[in-house]
């Protein structure tokens, strides 16, 4: 394919490590590129550069919070710009008024568990889709 999105890559962003790696496992199932990075403020970078199709985001993290770096990938992105999914802890209702604030696609919460966020990631790249 020609697609710039192929092979299909997602961008799992979370401060914590053993978060990024549970995340890494679930994504498996799906056939794409999963890049980890626990730092907030190289997102930019990192999206500029690898263009991934789905960005994974975790709300609560030190500096720069998933929803600021959702809302400067935003601004900056260009053409596609990714698929944002904010993965948090938070309140249902929290997260789904950060998500709407910040640009975001889809809300996961954590305590749903890494299946819920693979099918989430699954439908955002349509690869449900037959």
């Amino acid at each position: 394919m020609s697609d710039v999105l192929w092979p299909k890559r997602v961008l799992v962003v979370d401060d914590d490590e053993a978060s990024r790696r549970l995340v890494e496992v679930a994504l498996r199932r799906l056939d794409v590129e999963t890049v980890l990075s626990g730092d907030p403020e190289e997102v930019l970078g990192l999206v500029e550069a690898l263009h991934p199709a789905v960005l994974v985001l975790d709300v609560m993290m030190p500096g720069l919070d998933g929803p600021m770096v959702a809302r400067r990938v935003r601004e900056a992105a260009g053409a596609p710009p990714p698929k944002i999914v904010l993965w948090s802890a938070l309140d249902h209702g929290d997260l789904q008024a950060r998500a709407k604030d910040c640009g975001a696609d889809a809300v996961v919460l954590k305590i749903a568990g890494p299946a819920a966020l693979v099918q989430e990631v699954g439908e955002l790249l349509d690869l449900w889709q037959s």
